[in-house]
């Protein structure tokens, strides 16, 4: 493709060739014709000269001197031939006079023309003109009226043709040159201050499309010391470059945000193509998963969806297609083959109103799940702990109608034996739902603990006492006073020992340790029952949570008494702690602060 600067060349050169030819064609046309008219007036003046002295002379029957004038005239340089004749084409009068007295050797139409109108007839051709004019008889008589014969006039034009061609020549050649300066002096005038002003453009567009740096705006330098249209153009890519450049700091400073804001989510996110194939995906879905990115990124999520649960994700997936947000429960599965639920919230993108894939957004449900599921097992327990003691109760109340006075002391035993374990249990749920809804308080004060321990034992005596549990109680001699709730402390104390006798193997035993340690009140409660297995002490004080030995020899519970027990112990400024070995026995010890408005923190 030719550059502007050629194309502005060629485009004025023609323009500027066709206007030089057309002026030299209409000063050609018109010095021509200007030529032929002043040759035809000189011609016609000279005509009517020799017409008037040879009217006279041709009256008066003067041939002599008719022929005298006729070879005097010849002697001009433009004069060809000069002829008089007769109306019978006799030759009166000849430029050569040895043709006088002859007859005309040609015929020509303008003679009879001239004559047959009585007017002066002329005809220009090959460089010369013709005229051919009537003669009248004498002047003042009625022979004037008749023709006596016609004036035969060449004239040659060609030395004024030559004259003129010769002029035309030189005003040719001076166009030419006032062309050539004028073209050159445009060129050099339209490459200063277009075309090197349109190339300097062109130059920093192209250095920028490039990938060049562009460390300033383009100048332009000003026509004759003002700005036009290329300046304004320069401006106007100035001011779009540095738009662009701020719109792609912003767009490069909004992707690093995005960016960032997904790589630190907690949440997975994945971005799939229409193929369903992952195009992204955040470290927190890897992580989920136990894989890298680059392990999943051309993976599609059939890959690590749970087999049971792929015709679920397909149904999805379908939703989206149509245009449709989704948000579903499912399960996938890990690297190590680990199951995990997750609930996928998904939104359908579209390009050029093609669906192009989804975003999803991925949350590990799997502890509300097994939450769920805890907390399912534990209405589960807790309906079943409720109605065994209050089915024994009824029917105790029942047998107490009937029987001797020691089977009814017996019924009474068990009757009271249920109903307290009752008691325990709604005051568990009780004191649990309080925790959860935040409502829990408690009033701190100093306060002696050995009676609330002694009233602790005495409340579980006959839950020991029925499978034959010893419990003993070994303290140091003085104790100083706990800054703790009475309340609380007995929830906490009835709890522990309440465990330590349902964990306990029968006819075991249970001790009761109290001792000062630091800042602090220990009270240990131990037994040599079945123990926590190790892989369950980190979530043994969680809600709902039991042990897998304990589910497993299907040992009652409910699954919350170490969690009240470490909460009650968090609003008492103590401390819990809990060690255990499986099938030899668990020891829980809780700490008691001494001061009463001291927050020292619990030993370790």
């Amino acid at each position: 493709m030719y550059s502007i600067k050629i194309k502005l060349t060629l485009i004025y050169g023609a323009l500027s060739l066709a206007g030089l030819l057309l002026m030299l064609l209409i000063f050609y046309s018109a010095t021509s014709a200007s030529v032929y008219q002043g040759a035809e007036a000189r011609a016609e003046v000279l005509s009517d000269e020799f017409e008037y002295a040879v009217e006279i002379m041709a009256a008066e029957d003067d041939l002599f001197s008719m022929q005298r004038l006729v070879e005097k005239s010849s002697l001009l340089e433009d004069v060809i031939q000069i002829i008089v004749i007769d109306t019978q084409n006799k030759i009166l009068a000849h430029t050569n006079n040895r043709l006088i007295g002859q007859s005309l050797s040609f015929s020509s139409p303008m003679i009879n023309e001239a004559i047959r109108k009585r007017e002066k007839i002329s005809q220009t051709s090959d460089g010369r003109v013709i005229f051919v004019t009537p003669l009248h008889g004498q002047v003042f008589t009625n022979e004037f009226h008749d023709v006596i014969g016609t004036l035969w006039v060449e004239i040659d034009i060609t030395p004024t043709i030559a004259l003129t061609q010769r002029l035309f020549l030189g005003v040719t050649l001076a166009a030419v040159a006032i062309f050539l300066m004028f073209f050159f002096g445009y060129y050099l005038t339209v490459k200063s201050i277009i075309i090197d002003r349109l190339h300097d453009v062109e130059t920093g567009i192209a250095h920028h499309l490039q990938g060049g740096s562009l460390p300033s705006a383009i100048m332009i330098k000003k026509s004759f010391g003002s700005e036009d249209e290329i300046n304004t153009l320069a401006q106007t890519y100035n001011y779009l470059i540095t738009s662009l450049q701020d719109s792609q700091k912003k767009l490069q400073a909004e992707r690093d945000f995005a960016l960032l804001v997904m790589e630190g989510m907690r949440e997975g996110l994945t971005i799939t193509d229409a193929n369903e194939h992952f195009e992204y995906v955040n470290p927190a879905y890897a992580n989920l998963l136990g894989l890298s990115p680059g392990q999943i990124i051309g993976r599609t999520p059939g890959d690590v969806t749970h087999p049971e649960d792929l015709d679920k994700s397909a149904e999805e997936q379908e939703l989206r297609k149509g245009g449709k947000s989704s948000s579903y429960e499912l399960r996938l599965l890990a690297s190590d083959g680990t199951e995990i639920n997750v609930l996928i919230s998904s939104a359908p993108r579209f390009q050029d109103e093609k669906y192009a894939g989804s975003i999803s957004v991925i949350t590990n449900i799997s502890q509300r799940a097994r939450l769920e599921q805890m907390k399912s097992d534990f209405i589960n327990r807790a309906s079943h702990e409720l109605r065994t003691p209050l089915s024994t109760a009824i029917l105790m109340a029942e047998l107490l109608e009937s029987g001797t006075a020691k089977e009814k002391q017996q019924f009474l035993t068990t009757l009271k034996e249920q109903l307290n374990r009752q008691r325990l249990l709604l005051n568990d749920l009780l004191v649990a739902g309080r925790i959860e809804n935040k409502r829990f308080e408690v009033h701190l004060s100093p306060i002696d603990i050995l009676p609330i321990i002694e009233e602790a034992i005495s409340s579980v005596k006959l839950q020991a006492d029925a499978r034959q549990i010893t419990i003993q109680l070994e303290m140091d001699e003085s104790l100083p006073l706990v800054n703790t709730e009475r309340q609380s402390l007995i929830q906490v104390l009835l709890n522990l020992l309440s465990n330590a006798i349902k964990f306990s193997n029968p006819q075991g035993g249970i001790l009761v340790k109290i001792y000062k340690e630091g800042q602090f009140v220990a009270i240990a409660v131990q037994d040599h029952g079945i123990g926590i297995p190790a892989q369950d002490l980190p979530h043994i004080a969680t809600r709902f949570y039991r042990s897998q030995n304990a589910t497993q020899m299907e040992i009652q519970g409910t699954g919350i008494g170490l969690y009240i027990v470490n909460e009650i112990m968090q609003s008492l400024h103590g401390r819990m702690k809990i060690d255990s070995i499986e099938k030899q026995g668990t020891t829980v010890t809780i700490f008691l602060p001494l001061e009463p408005d001291g927050d020292p923190g619990a030993p370790a």
